[in-house]
């Protein structure tokens, strides 16, 4: 007797041991059988969660230090800025070095950078083009990141088939 013909025929109104496990469950556990990509996941998810409460606090710190709206939306454009600055030589730069030191290089200039914020605060060194400058450079930072990361997935998924999985499981973590 096969295999084949112990699993219930299409139709037949008999249980399937598989139906019961919803589909997303099936898919997320074949995906994160790959032990660096659920830790990459993960570590983006905390990390962009880290980085929304930063950049709420950036801003808010901003308007009450200067009250001007003006500035804050000058320290929100220094977040977005290095992209289109840095973006095509931060492309070229990652694919000619290894990406893992360049996301971990990115990752730990972006935490020394932000953890300058408090520091300068309580000495009372922190202006408004300070903050702009660590804004500018905390999103250098990210903009040498991000294409690392990108270009690290089909390394760490070398299965074809699963790639796009992948890929949309860590742009999920968005």
């Amino acid at each position: 007797m096969t295999d084949s013909a112990t699993e219930p025929a299409p139709g037949s109104g008999e249980p399937d041991d598989n139906a019961a496990i919803p589909l997303a469950q099936k898919l997320g556990r074949r995906v994160f059988e790959n032990r660096n990509l659920g830790m990459l996941w993960f570590g983006q998810t905390v990390s962009i969660a880290g980085d929304s409460v930063y950049e709420k606090a950036l801003l808010w710190l901003m308007l009450e230090l200067t009250g001007s709206s003006a500035l804050t939306g000058l320290v929100a454009l220094g977040a977005y800025l290095p992209a289109l600055v840095v973006g095509l030589w931060a492309g070229v730069l990652v694919d000619r070095l290894d990406r893992r030191f360049v996301m971990i290089v990115a990752d730990a200039a972006r935490a020394a950078l932000v953890l300058t914020i408090p520091g300068l605060f309580a000495l009372g060194w922190l202006n408004p083009w300070t903050l702009f400058g660590i804004t500018f450079l905390v999103a250098s930072c990210a903009t040498f990141f991000n294409p690392a990361r990108d270009t690290l997935i089909p390394v760490i998924v070398p299965d074809r088939t699963r790639l796009l999985k992948a890929n949309a499981v860590i742009q999920s973590s968005w």
